[in-house]
């Protein structure tokens, strides 16, 4: 399968907002994520612990393609499922370049709200990306 290489230039939010980094990134048809085997309390520690995290968050408009809507965005990503309550889930994946993604979704009758939180910029753009492609 062709991999697409892309080049692009962001300003890191994580950092110093005047720090411009020029970056490439090699995408292959998905992202190169596996789950992570977290308890709730590591996950907690984890995300207590990490300075730097970068952010973004993308609503996904659910068009009844699946019964369970947070399963399918675990299953996209690869992601683990480290608590889930009613209407929500907190999931935990790692980058093979060893980054950590963590996602907040939030379901209502009409969308999913992803919050993503990653280690670095690229990988939270990577990822938005991919959900902005995702039926639910």
């Amino acid at each position: 399968m062709p991999r697409l290489l892309l080049f692009y230039t962001y300003i890191r939010a994580c950092e110093s907002p005047a720090h411009h980094i020029h970056t490439q990134a090699l995408l292959g048809p998905s992202l190169d994520l596996s789950p992570g085997q977290t308890s709730p309390s590591d996950f907690a520690q984890l995300l207590a612990a990490t300075d730097g995290w970068c952010s973004s968050s993308v609503r996904v408009k659910r068009t009844g393609a699946s019964d369970d809507p947070i399963g399918a965005v675990a299953s996209k990503l690869r992601a683990s499922v480290v608590e889930r309550s009613a209407g929500a889930a907190s999931l935990h994946a790692v980058a093979g370049s060893g980054g950590h993604v963590a996602l907040l979704v939030k379901a209502n009758d009409k969308r999913l709200k992803v919050d993503v939180k990653a280690s670095d910029q690229g990988l939270v753009d990577t990822v938005v990306a991919e959900l902005k492609g995702l039926a639910v």
